[in-house]
């Protein structure tokens, strides 16, 4: 796998950084009602990160999870063209 040789080849130089883009969510994970898979994936994301971080210590390679706020992609542009009755008020 890519990400093995590529976290390998980190340790080998002693040096990396590894960057995963998370989503304010995980702070607040009821705050986006129906959104279960999306709020499911993040909160693992950062997990990961964590365990990915403490797996690295010392090596040289730095692990860390990015919130970047809201962004207007396609994905919010949806949610504020639906129902706030039908998502909920949270997610609209």
């Amino acid at each position: 796998m890519l990400r093995c040789a590529m976290r390998r080849a980190m340790r080998a130089n002693g040096w990396g950084r590894i960057v995963n883009v998370s989503s304010g969510i995980v702070a607040q994970l009821a705050a986006m009602l129906r959104a279960n898979a999306y709020a499911t994936s993040k909160a693992a994301l950062e997990a990961h990160t964590v365990n990915l971080a403490a797996e690295l210590a010392g090596a040289g390679v730095t692990v860390n999870a990015f919130r970047p706020g809201e962004v207007d992609t396609a994905m919010q542009a949806w949610i504020r063209g639906q129902d706030p009755d039908q998502i909920g008020t949270g997610l609209h």
